[in-house]
């Protein structure tokens, strides 16, 4: 799983759901993981190469991965609460 730029703290905070859900955890700006101020599209094809869901607060990230030409079908779904910002943090789900 990536999760996306500014919201590193959802691992910590949301531990226990993250650690049931994924063996592995990736932040953009992170080893092995899209440099920080990656576009969408490169985010996308990372994640459609690695197979890997997407954590993040921005809920029309969709729009530019559909754009990014291989991704045939994105899933969309709540995730967790971020205490931080109160925002909704939403798994993508890219095939």
């Amino acid at each position: 799983m990536l999760i996306d730029e500014g919201k590193s703290h959802l691992e910590s905070d949301h531990r226990e759901k993250i650690q049931r859900d994924y063996a592995e955890v990736l932040h953009i700006g992170g080893d092995g993981a899209p440099a920080s101020g990656s576009s969408d599209a490169v985010i996308a094809a990372f994640c459609e190469e690695k197979c890997c869901d997407l954590l993040t607060g921005d809920k029309r990230a969709y729009t530019e991965l559909l754009a990014a030409g291989r991704i045939e079908e994105v899933r969309i779904s709540r995730y967790v609460a971020d205490r931080e910002s109160g925002q909704q943090i939403y798994r993508v789900r890219m095939h």
